[in-house]
């Protein structure tokens, strides 16, 4: 533990990788936030007609899977 706290080594590059790694976290943050707010859509406007209300009343069918077969 001890030599990893007292490491002087830097890569050539670790200043491009962390700023590329930095970049891509909120490009993946911002895309789950995107399908999170698509999941709801979905489940509403499946939710909102009969057929889709009758589908999800089956065990382990959600809006989701429910839309697969509808």
């Amino acid at each position: 533990m001890v030599a990893a706290t007292t490491q002087s080594v830097s890569l050539l590059a670790q200043g491009v990788a962390a700023s590329i790694v930095a970049g891509l976290t909120i490009d993946v943050l911002s895309l789950k936030e995107r399908v999170k707010r698509i999941d709801e859509e979905l489940k509403q406007r499946f939710l909102a007609g009969l057929e889709g209300r009758i589908l999800t009343s089956l065990p382990g069918m959600g809006p989701i899977l429910g839309a697969v077969f509808w």
